[in-house]
């Protein structure tokens, strides 16, 4: 792991308010590119969270190596192997699909497209796709149309799409104000903008520090949600916080819990807990060595926590957030 010296201050990326409250010192706990600290505040005029001191823009692409990019598929075979990639993400792919059943096909932009999965399914029911990829690490697998390099230095025609995606990206983005309002500029009267964030009104945002740092960059609340797409001349029709996309349970919280009581430090059973690969060892270890009682308290941790998770997930305080926005037709 390496240190950054650039690491700034910046206001809230959402209003712009200087005025926040620090709310936990956090570490890239899951992939472990580097030990610098970084800051987690909440704004107290729009309730948005977000890092910091945080990296440069400059310097944010150096916490995105090639794993970040094969993360979801955790397997060396499917690297490269478009049919692997489908067959892997069915269900995630089917699931964003279902936010797009009451609309007839049309033009469809989808920001972060990765690997080009999704565009290519949509692809597949009838839509004229287009996808945005700010990085040129991820192959395009699906020889889909995809353009690299920075969305708002991209020169696009202005009310060109009936709907826009961003699948857990707007998190990750320098500047979402502007990104959202350059969307907004380039939907069509009545057109649809849906993308997926994380919850930081949860438990698995505030207390178990489940987003990925330095990478999630703005933690959003439903509030700042609210905000943001009225400042764009956007209104909120639809949200959910549910698991059918992205997981976001809270197993792990009962183990997590008795580690921290029983000796461990913050610090130390975040790191066990989130780096990528260490799950098993993290349910089934004390301290680097098999544990029968802490293999016992998991199987109790994934038969409580379920219950309260669907609880919260349909009460709205969920880790995963998915939202739909439209561009009133005006009169």
């Amino acid at each position: 792991m390496t240190n950054s010296n650039r690491l700034i201050e910046v206001p809230c990326p959402i209003c712009g308010s200087r005025d926040s409250k620090a709310v936990f010192q956090t570490q890239d706990y899951k992939q472990q590119i580097t030990d610098d600290i970084f800051e987690v505040k909440r704004c107290r005029e729009c309730t948005v969270g977000y890092l910091s001191p945080r990296p440069t823009k400059e310097e944010l692409p150096r916490y995105y190596d090639e794993h970040f990019y094969w993360s979801h598929e955790n397997d060396d075979e499917a690297k490269g192997k478009a049919e692997e990639v489908l067959k892997i993400r069915e269900t995630q792919l089917k699931e964003k699909a279902a936010w797009l059943n009451d609309i007839p096909p049309g033009k469809l932009l989808d920001i972060g497209t990765m690997k080009g999965e999704f565009i290519y399914y949509m692809n597949s029911l009838g839509w004229n796709v287009q996808g945005i990829e700010f990085s040129d690490t991820p192959p395009n697998l699906f020889d889909m149309p995809i353009e690299y390099g920075d969305f708002l230095q991209m020169n696009i025609e202005p009310e060109s799409y009936d709907v826009i995606t961003m699948w857990a990206v707007l998190e990750h983005v320098y500047e979402p104000r502007e990104y959202v309002r350059k969307i907004a500029e380039l939907l069509k009267p009545g057109g649809k903008f849906i993308f997926l964030v994380t919850n930081f009104n949860s438990i698995q945002g505030r207390v178990f520090e489940w987003d990925d740092y330095p990478r999630h960059l703005t933690l959003f609340t439903k509030a700042a949600v609210r905000r943001l797409a009225s400042e764009t001349g956007l209104k909120v029709t639809k949200k959910s916080t549910d698991q059918r996309i992205f997981g976001g349970h809270m197993r792990g919280g009962l183990v997590y819990l008795v580690k921290r009581l029983f000796g461990y430090s913050r610090e130390e059973v975040l790191k066990e807990w989130k780096t990528d690969g260490a799950w098993d060892a993290f349910l089934l270890q004390w301290r680097n060595k098999p544990s029968f009682i802490i293999k016992q308290l998991a199987r109790i941790d994934k038969a409580l926590l379920l219950p309260v998770e669907f609880v919260l997930d349909r009460l709205g305080f969920g880790f995963v957030l998915t939202v739909e926005v439209i561009k009133p037709v005006s009169k």
